[in-house]
């Protein structure tokens, strides 16, 4: 029998009043409250369409406010589809209108007739402040007026510049006592702290004495808000709680610092919450803050005292604390989800689809201007993909070089400095070889100018690690290590072909050779003012979200092949490398016998019959790893005349690569047997001027 509208609205009606009894809710408040239930698909300006009740908002003098609700789910998922499959891990509980701003929850429940209105002219009644409608509405029905927020930090709004909401602002707070009771999490979770803490501050300021009440975790440990404490424990033990409330901290001062700074636990240094400036304890108090100080006059009508804010606040049980320091591009939040401070702070200018694009266009056409047009259209998508997709860490880095100065290579580089600004850095050739990189710190963009490492290989690893981990310990002089999200890209500048030492099959850097003309000044101060004064920054920051199409470059795939690059493996080779380049690509030129299977010591005596050069085995070694010679599996553990040692498979790789040591051994010294001078199977392609097979 197919479920009717009306049995449909009654079985919600029904699980609405089961969720407020759990806040102590009888049918008679809900109705005073005005809660309406709405099924699946029911066309109110929210998203999503779930089930669930609508919660007006009231006025100080109990009438429904018309401009505001929010609505509570009474699903988890929708009822069909894929989704309706899916557990959600964190599900949603309340939503309202899009466009909307916050309001201030003023149940009308509260005792012997009071109003708001009356409340909000007295300063001698106490108030709390909670988060949730619900929650508000219990601690009313208890009989302590309670104000209901619709999240920590709903007091106050940006967007429409209010320090407090206008109702809230009505309140006098004169010596008004205020008991912040929010849920228990606040002991665990950085930004509720930090907003009970600006909201405590900003009511300081106003002349209230504010308090804190510190719930109990539930008894699976699981965060609890006032409603869910009274409903299991009883009425009786929230009210015991709510009168025993503590002050959290002497008057404005310690929440004015609170709203400023936090310790990090991960390593015991305080950072600036605005600037992401850093301090360890020492500094902070006895320098950094050092002439910070409030008036304490006590509480016992002694005399007053001059105390350090700092010294005081590092003391302080309600202090802001964070777990460690994190770096999330594109995430909004001053403290992530998980705790963490999170040092970005956003782009440099804000994308804008007026002006004109061409200046950089242009600049583009005369660096690349004998390049394929695929591999232009790769270097806008390594632009953009980053900027498209925040934090994101490509596989690649571009390496632009050219003798002639001022063609405008740095100048590509530094024009991204305007959309990434304090994202972006530099790095010079000291500073890739030094143990210390805090110019790594919060950088999404690196901009390294004028590199010239040459054959300098052991940086050069550096520097290709560097291009594709996606994690990084950052590591300050006189600072304690830490591990971060890996989030830089690089862009390398050169006036050498040798900059940089390149592996044969190098798939991590792209090269460019730049051979144009260098700009005329006013070519120059012309970019620089579309860049600078004529909105070219903003510009281009659209540009590269919404005109340029990444939807087929792989953030993680091989960098195209340029004869530049080619050029720069080959230059950056020594006599060794370009000999093994050979027995890589074309072995029959090199190796006069016809085996597949050499040992590292076979190959070293063609390369140096008398022994009398400089390179010895290991160099040998390494020299046909970085040619891309195919190593045998198994490492240094095949044995070949009772050594062990390693195998190279220099021709008919395909057939060796799943033999393991000891099989690889054995076709050693098999095809030996097998093809010796004059033996079966003997070879007279590769025999010498006698016919004996050398």
């Amino acid at each position: 029998m197919p479920v009717t509208k009306i049995q449909t609205t009654r079985v919600l009606q029904a699980a609405m009043l089961a969720k407020c009894a759990t806040s102590l809710l009888t049918p008679k408040h809900v109705k005073t409250l005005q809660f309406q239930v709405y099924a699946e698909n029911h066309g109110l300006p929210i998203e999503p369409q779930w089930s669930g009740f609508r919660i007006p908002y009231f006025t100080p003098e109990g009438k429904v406010n018309q401009q505001f609700y929010r609505f509570r789910f009474l699903q988890d998922r929708p009822s069909t589809g894929v989704r309706a499959l899916a557990v959600p891990e964190k599900p949603i509980r309340y939503t309202q209108p899009a466009g909307s701003s916050c309001g201030v929850y003023l149940p009308p429940l509260l005792k012997d007739g009071k109003s708001w209105a009356s409340i909000q002219v007295d300063p001698t009644v106490p108030v709390v402040i909670t988060e949730g409608e619900l929650k508000s509405a219990c601690g009313c029905v208890l009989g302590t007026p309670t104000i209901g927020l619709g999240g920590v930090y709903n007091w106050s709004s940006a967007k429409d510049k209010q320090e407090l909401l206008p109702a809230l602002e009505a309140f006098k707070w004169e010596n008004r006592v205020v008991n912040l009771c929010f849920d228990s999490d606040i002991a665990s979770n950085p930004m509720v702290k930090l907003a009970a803490s600006r909201l405590a501050y900003t009511l300081a300021q106003r002349g209230a004495n504010v308090v804190w009440t510190e719930l109990p975790s539930a008894e699976d440990n699981k965060k609890q808000g006032m409603d869910d404490l009274a409903y299991v424990q009883g009425p009786q033990v929230l009210m015991d709680l709510l009168s025993k409330a503590t002050a959290i901290g002497p008057g404005k001062a310690l929440h004015r610092l609170n709203d400023e700074v936090a310790v990090v636990k991960q390593t015991s240094e305080i950072v600036e919450l605005k600037t992401g400036n850093v301090f360890s304890a020492a500094a902070f108090t006895e320098v950094a803050y050092r002439n910070d100080t409030y008036v304490d006059w006590g509480t016992d009508g002694g005399p007053k005292k001059t105390k350090f804010t700092a010294r005081e606040w590092l003391a302080w049980p309600f202090r802001n604390e964070v777990l460690r320091i994190e770096y999330e591009p594109g995430c909004a939040d001053l403290i992530t989800a998980g705790g963490a401070y999170n040092s970005w702070r956003g782009w440099a200018c804000q994308p804008k689809n007026e002006g004109v694009i061409t200046p950089w266009l242009n600049l583009l056409k005369r660096m690349f201007r004998d390049v394929p047009a695929d591999q232009v259209e790769w270097m806008k998508c390594w632009f953009a993909y980053p900027i498209q997709y925040p934090g994101a860490k490509l596989a690649t880095a571009i390496l632009i070089w050219g003798r002639q100065q001022g063609t405008g290579k740095t100048m590509l580089g530094e024009t991204m400095s305007y959309i990434y600004g304090r994202n972006y850095g530099t790095v010079t050739n000291t500073e890739l070889a030094s143990q210390f990189n805090e110019w790594l710190m919060d950088k999404s963009f690196i901009v390294g100018d004028e590199l010239a490492l040459g054959d300098k290989r052991h940086t050069a690893s550096g520097i290709k690690d560097m291009i594709t981990r996606t994690q990084v310990r950052i590591n300050s002089k006189n600072r304690k290590t830490y591990a971060v999200r890996d989030c830089a890209n690089f862009y390398l500048t050169s006036n050498h072909e040798d900059a940089l030492y390149l592996e044969a099959g190098d798939r991590r850097v792209f090269v460019h050779r730049v051979d144009a003309d260098p700009l005329s000044p006013p070519e120059y101060q012309a970019y620089w003012r579309w860049l600078k004064e004529e909105g070219g920054a903003a510009r281009l920051f659209y540009y590269l979200i919404n005109e340029v199409d990444c939807s087929l470059f792989d953030p993680q795939g091989r960098a195209p092949m340029t004869t530049a690059k080619i050029d720069m493996t080959t230059s950056g080779r020594g006599d060794t490398e370009d000999w093994c380049v050979l027995v890589a690509t074309e072995p029959d030129t090199v190796i006069s016998q016809p085996y597949d299977l050499f040992t590292t010591k076979d190959l070293l005596s063609f390369y140096d019959p008398d022994g009398k050069g400089s390179t010895r085995i290991i160099g040998m070694g390494k020299a046909l790893g970085a040619a891309g010679v195919h190593k045998m599996p198994g490492g240094n553990n095949a044995v070949v005349q009772g050594m062990r040692t390693r195998l190279w498979a220099i021709r008919n790789a395909g057939h060796y690569r799943l033999m393991g040591p000891a099989q690889a051994s054995r076709a050693y010294e098999e095809e030996r047997q097998r093809l010796a001078p004059g033996g079966v199977g003997s070879n007279r392609k590769f025999a010498g001027p006698t016919g004996r097979v050398q």
